[in-house]
């Protein structure tokens, strides 16, 4: 990724490497971030990043699903698991503010915002390989 050296930093820039440092790899569920190399040219910074090979097939190629995947109850069991795990990591980290929720939930939705009466950690774009894999991985 580039962006202008002044702007390099914060969640999108940092996001790899804060994942890595507060989950690791998810005990396997999750390709570890095995290094990562930032470069400054002409006022410009780039940041190349390397994570784990995943050798299994993705779920679609596309990030709309144009079809049922009809996926067995023991992969939604290893989701749900590996979300639980996700949640349970403290981090400071806050990508979506309870002032953003206020303004576009009403918006995109119709709906008044529900209250927040609790935060916990999550993932909100989700990308995961084959659903017969061991273990399930979660790729971003």
């Amino acid at each position: 990724m580039s962006a202008p050296e002044d702007k390099a930093s914060g969640k999108l820039w940092d996001g790899a490497l804060d994942a890595q440092h507060a989950l690791g790899d998810l005990d396997g569920h999750r390709p570890a971030l095995l290094g990562v190399h930032d470069a400054f040219d002409d006022g410009t910074a780039y940041r190349a990043e390397l994570s784990a090979r995943v050798d299994e097939p993705v779920l679609s190629d596309d990030p709309i699903l144009r079809q049922d995947l009809d996926l067995p109850d023991s992969w939604w069991e290893a989701l749900a698991e590996t979300l639980e795990k996700l949640s349970a990591t403290s981090t400071d980290r806050v990508v979506v503010r309870e002032q953003y929720m206020n303004r576009a939930i009403p918006e995109f939705v119709g709906i008044p915002a529900p209250a927040v009466t609790c935060w916990t950690t999550a993932h909100a774009d989700l990308h995961w390989a084959n659903p017969t894999a061991s273990p399930l991985r979660l790729l971003d």
